[in-house]
């Protein structure tokens, strides 16, 4: 999906591609959704996380496009 001219899923996919490589740590700051929150946006960010996430921290913190409860149903609570 194209969102202002940009691939948001293709460049997550190419990001968690570079950091497997790099073994960097991933930070995601804000708007872990698309527009509103849905359940469906978590989980599509969790698969795209999925072979990164074993492998390096990630962190992600809400932006005024999240929702709280539908983020903590894919994700769970926090693990700090």
């Amino acid at each position: 999906m194209i969102a202002r001219g940009l691939l948001p899923y293709d460049n997550a996919k190419r990001a968690v591609r570079e950091a497997l490589r790099s073994r960097r740590r991933i930070a995601i700051c804000g708007d872990l959704a698309r527009t509103s929150g849905l359940l469906e946006d978590y989980q599509a960010l969790q698969q795209v996380l999925a072979p990164v996430s074993k492998a390096v921290p990630v962190a992600m913190a809400l932006g005024n496009h999240d929702d709280r409860d539908n983020f903590l149903k894919v994700f769970g609570a926090p693990s700090w």
